[in-house]
């Protein structure tokens, strides 16, 4: 009694424990399908069934702090701790295909840089970049292209314009990948960043255009037009004054910014109108622009006050925002040139990493490209070959048929002139030349007679078709007969022991001639075009013939003691 209740127990634990595994990978399934459209509620989905983590595997818990994870970074969750990254990149890297060990390096990435770790940030994004198999179809294009857009905002902050730029590429090719237009077009607008810090002003004002364009073309105009205001910028140091008014105009016109008729304190617009307006002397303007910067850009709006109370003549304010522009600057370069020395001390080189990257991709595309027409030589050769040598063997076989077939009607002619009673003289003379040769034979020692008959057409014929080959023409019944008057000339001894009494069938007559011939057993399977189990039945059928003995093992032994 007590071990059946032992036995429903563990019955009713296993189908509890299916059952919520079953569950919980329901639940991991549908998070993973809320994540890229709707990260929040992937995360509030999986923290409501938080409970099922305990009781699922290890694999499934794993997988649940992965997309946990990747739902918080992409609901904009604050990382303050590495220490669920780093769980699960130890795992991943040991259990994980390569997108989901690139997902970890990120997310490892990711926390580094929430926590103000720039290098180990970078050094993360560079492993999870390492992670990547962009060789297989199913690359995880879309987290690879959240990669490289952290990588290159590492860059700008770092003012490291071609790092940058090369991120930003990288970046524009996986969004292609994914085809997220729009990711295309802003990663293309970002470089104008990197241009502007290396003061390449052209570049700047043809992506500023472009983007818009671009923004436009596939319905983003109000995108489109906020993306002008670095060309606002550079028009108005170019002192093109009214071409930058005219792309002030569109700006407010297209932008959305003035929801109200006022801009929002904090844009970097009001720089540009507040240097626009102080060009036109309206000082009053200019400085309601530029004080709307204060507490966002400040060197920004120190810069531009100072100009104002510059235009002014007012010494007390011109002395204090020069003081706060100077010290704003200097305090501004002073930690962007330590920070960098600090750093990227700590970095190691991952331009030269990832030029090596690119090449060894390159070099394998062109080994396979290589391998891939090295194949299809071989295999054309090939192919051309097994023709060629097809036809060869046909027109081969067509030639030994056609003589088989001239010998065997000259043989056939030969009987008919026995037969015909007005060609007597005719049959005496071919009997009188018949007798001579049998004579002439007689005195032929055997070995030689032997050694004759191997260079024969017929011989070759067969030794010819006891090696296997494909599309293999077993011997015709023309064959069969050639070879057997041959034999019987040839070996004359040994053709009255198998065909005494004529006890023998054709196929039993066949394999006791081909022994004879000194062909295995595997040769004359491929010659009588019979397997294994075949020939082994006519063996013994012959030796009990012959001696009573139904078993293939002795005969050959008995066969060759005939010679």
């Amino acid at each position: 009694m007590k071990r059946s209740i032992y036995i429903v127990f563990l019955l009713v634990f296993a189908l509890t424990s299916c059952s919520e595994s079953e569950e919980m990978n329901r639940v991991l399934t549908a998070a993973d399908s809320l994540l890229t459209v709707q990260p929040d509620s992937a995360l509030r989905y999986l923290e409501a069934h938080a409970r099922l983590k305990g009781e699922g595997s290890r694999s499934q818990r794993m997988r649940y702090e992965l997309l946990r994870a990747t739902a918080q970074n992409r609901s904009n969750f604050v990382f303050t701790s590495d220490s669920t990254a780093q769980i699960l990149v130890e795992y991943y890297d040991k259990h994980g295909t390569a997108n989901e060990r690139m997902q970890a390096h990120y997310l490892l990435g990711r926390a580094y840089h929430d926590m103000q770790e720039v290098p180990e940030a970078l050094k993360c994004y560079q492993d999870a970049v390492e992670q990547a198999d962009t060789m297989q179809e199913d690359c995880d294009y879309y987290t690879l292209s959240a990669v490289y857009g952290q990588m290159a905002e590492i860059f700008h902050q770092q003012y490291l314009p071609h790092d940058e730029l090369w991120a930003l590429r990288q970046l524009q090719k996986c969004s292609s990948k994914i085809k997220d237009t729009l990711s295309v077009i802003q990663a293309y607008n970002l470089k104008a960043r990197p241009y502007y810090l290396m003061n390449e002003t052209d570049s700047v004002k043809k992506i500023a255009i472009e983007s818009y364009r671009l923004y436009s073309k596939y319905g983003y105009r109000q995108l489109g037009t906020r993306t002008i205001v670095p060309l606002i910028d550079i028009l108005l140091d170019e002192k093109q004054y009214e071409d930058a008014y005219s792309y002030m105009m569109q700006y407010e016109r297209e932008s959305g910014m003035l929801h109200t008729g006022q801009l929002p304190k904090g844009s970097m617009y009001h720089y540009e109108k507040g240097r626009y307006t102080l060009e036109k002397n309206e000082t009053d303007s200019a400085l309601f622009h530029f004080r709307n910067l204060m507490g966002y850009y400040n060197e920004a709006a120190y810069k531009g006050l100072l100009a104002v109370y510059q235009k002014k003549g007012v010494a007390d304010s011109i002395a204090k925002y020069a003081a706060l522009y100077v010290a704003a600057n200097d305090s501004a370069r002073r930690s962007t040139s330590s920070e960098i020395v600090h750093r990227m001390s700590a970095m190691y080189n991952y331009s030269r990493h990832q030029r090596l990257a690119e090449q060894r991709e390159q070099e394998l595309a062109d080994v396979r490209r290589n391998v891939a027409i090295g194949i299809a030589v071989l295999l054309l050769a090939l192919c051309l070959i097994l023709y060629i040598n097809k036809r060869y063997q046909t027109k081969k076989r067509m030639e030994i048929n056609a003589l088989t077939r001239n010998l065997i009607a000259a043989e056939k002619e030969l009987e008919k002139a026995r037969r015909a009673q007005s060609v007597e003289k005719d049959i005496e003379a071919l009997e009188s030349l018949l007798a001579a040769l049998s004579r002439e034979k007689a005195q032929i020692k055997k070995e030689d007679l032997e050694k004759a008959f191997y260079e024969i057409p017929i011989y070759k014929t067969f030794h010819h078709l006891s090696v296997y080959r494909l599309n293999q023409i077993p011997p015709t019944e023309s064959d069969w007969e050639e070879m057997t008057q041959q034999f019987v000339h040839y070996f004359p001894t040994y053709s009255s022991f198998i065909n005494h009494q004529n006890i023998l069938s054709p196929d039993q007559i066949h394999y006791a001639m081909l022994v004879r011939l000194s062909f295995s057993d595997q040769e004359i399977g491929i010659i009588m075009n019979k397997d294994r189990k075949r020939i082994n039945n006519i063996k013994a059928l012959i030796n009990e013939k012959f001696w009573s003995e139904k078993s293939a093992k002795t005969l050959r032994e008995r066969l060759n003691g005939q010679f």
